[in-house]
């Protein structure tokens, strides 16, 4: 009797330990999955800016390649050539 007791102990350890390991594992799983969708939203972001900011560059360098695209995203009805440059230092 007392063998059986240790018995069902040692298993209902041994089950208990096996859902902490799985439990601990799911935790340390979703927060790399988490962490690597973070990065790529960053990612994202940073290309999706740097695609307005050359979109925007080639409107002043550029405006007759891409008027449509210039009109719709910078607001005007027409591209100013030459642009106008205010610098701070002069």
């Amino acid at each position: 009797m007392a063998s059986s007791r240790c018995l069902r102990d040692a298993n209902h350890h041994v089950i208990q330990q096996t859902d902490n390991d799985l439990a601990a594992q799911q935790a340390a799983t979703d927060y790399a999955l988490r962490k690597r969708l973070h990065e790529l939203e960053r990612a994202l972001d940073e290309l999706r800016w740097q695609k307005q900011q050359v979109m925007t560059s080639s409107c002043l360098l550029l405006p007759s390649e891409n008027t449509t695209y210039c009109t719709r995203r910078m607001g005007r009805s027409s591209i100013e050539w030459p642009p106008k440059r205010t610098f701070p230092f002069a």
